[in-house]
């Protein structure tokens, strides 16, 4: 699941793993993408599922709120008071309710379902029940107290048994329906979005035949606070964040130590090239190998990426572009060092790059300036690049070949490994190109 997140679904896919609260450890890569995330979200407004002013961002934020708790108040009920904002293309719902709240997850059950749709992960629903496929997804939504929904094409409310329905519609999104249902005598909101294969029709029939029950027996650590989470103050605040900022002592070169653990990270040479050995390639070594292989040309020289923009006209998104640029290979070469007396089977290798620029006060800052550059929504790569999304796409020390878990390794106790790790990188963001070390230390090697 955690990996899954940099191969699959929009930002919408992130919303949908992280609303479910699952009572998971996530990765070390998608700790970084979900902070990387929080704090650019200012500077992509106009891309699959992103809304303008922060406001699709709750699976990127609901991990934040999942508050452990093992008691809880039942709601006594709840107010869904909702506005619009034609000028700004906007709707907004507001929870009002009784403070200290506290309230269990709730199961939820499809009664109806379109034809050929199947289960293929809690909350998610697909045509045969193909994983990671578009669909339909329904949430427990209980969380949230303020929550603004941009870039809407159109909106109604309407009352779906015995629940206040708010029906959302943004066209030339792959989620265009957005539906909220408030039972507000019961003091639960349920969630359902479905792609744009789905008619309006057919999502209400699969809300009118919704049931839920309080769960707080399936996983008490999944009780959480009722509507505690304000998501437009969150956003608010994010607003004044300009990027990350990066300290120069970890900025590191060529054979200096990054000590991360009780692992010894080192790169050793890093090579920048027109073109890539695809005798090399294989399904063992290489990401989403089928893929990597369409981008490919005859001449071993990786297809050019088309920069494109997504902009919303105020009735619907659409892609502008702004012309190609040439994509470079980049081979990073790792040496990685187990320095305790336990074997490790899950050393991470899930690389990310960024650009950075440096600061006259010596600090460096996380930046996608370039127009066009930014990374797709759907975390597998650039608008028109379908690999990579900042991480490799080649990684030769795999332990979990064939898994989610591809960008990990085992190392024996004081064991050495030289690993290979390869990226696609545009051109002209060569020299502004860094390699992130695992976790949250903020840790970066440039790559030119």
């Amino acid at each position: 699941m955690d990996y899954l997140l940099t191969k699959m679904g929009q930002l919408e896919e992130e919303k949908q793993y992280d609303t479910c609260i699952e009572n998971h450890v996530f990765s070390d890569e998608y700790e970084i993408k979900k902070q990387r995330l929080l704090n650019t979200m200012e500077k992509n407004q106009k891309k699959e599922y992103k809304i303008r002013s922060f406001t699709s961002v709750a699976a990127a934020l609901a991990l934040v709120v999942g508050l452990s708790v093992t008691t809880y108040a039942a709601v006594k009920g709840i107010q869904a008071v909702i506005s619009e904002d034609k000028e700004k293309n906007t709707v907004t719902y507001e929870v009002n309710h009784e403070p200290d709240d506290y309230i269990p997850p709730i199961e939820i059950t499809a009664g109806y379902l379109p034809e050929g749709y199947q289960q293929w992960e809690e909350c998610k629903y697909s045509p045969n029940g193909e994983y990671g496929a578009n669909g339909i997804s329904i949430l427990d939504a209980g969380y949230l107290q303020n929550y603004s929904i941009g870039d809407v094409s159109q909106y109604e409310e309407q009352q779906i048994g015995d629940a206040k329905a708010v029906i959302i519609e943004r066209n030339g999104y792959t989620y265009p329906w957005d539906i909220f249902l408030f039972y507000e005598e019961e003091g639960h909101v349920i969630e359902v979005m479905g792609c744009d294969s789905l008619s309006k029709e057919e999502l209400m029939k699969v809300c009118e035949g919704l049931t839920y029950r309080e769960a707080p027996e399936l996983d008490p650590d999944r009780t959480y606070q009722a509507f505690s989470y304000d998501l437009l103050r969150e956003a608010e605040e994010m607003e004044t964040a300009e990027g990350e900022t990066i300290p120069k002592e970890n900025i590191k070169g060529l054979n200096e130590s990054i000590l991360i653990d009780d692992i010894n990270y080192k790169v050793t040479d890093i090579k920048i090239s027109n073109t890539v050995n695809t005798q090399l390639l294989n399904k063992e070594n290489t990401d989403d190998y089928d893929q990597v292989m369409k981008c490919i040309q005859d001449d071993g020289t990786f297809a050019p990426l088309t920069r494109i923009v997504t902009e919303w006209n105020g009735k619907e998104l659409q892609n502008r572009e702004l012309g190609t640029v040439p994509m470079k290979n980049v081979e990073v070469t790792v040496q990685v060092e187990n320095q305790s007396q336990e074997p490790d089977d899950d050393v991470a290798m899930a690389l990310l790059w960024y650009t950075m620029q440096e600061q006259e006060n010596g600090t460096y800052r996380l930046s996608d300036q370039i127009e066009g550059y930014e990374k797709d929504d759907n975390f597998r790569g650039f608008n028109s690049y379908d690999i990579g999304y900042e991480l490799p796409y080649y990684f030769d020390s795999s332990a979990y070949v064939g898994s989610i878990h591809f960008f990990y390794m085992s190392l024996g106790a004081g064991e050495t490994k030289e690993v290979h790790v390869w990226y696609t990188i545009p051109e002209d963001m060569i020299e502004q190109a860094y390699v992130q070390f695992p976790m949250d230390e903020g840790v970066y090697v440039k790559v030119k």
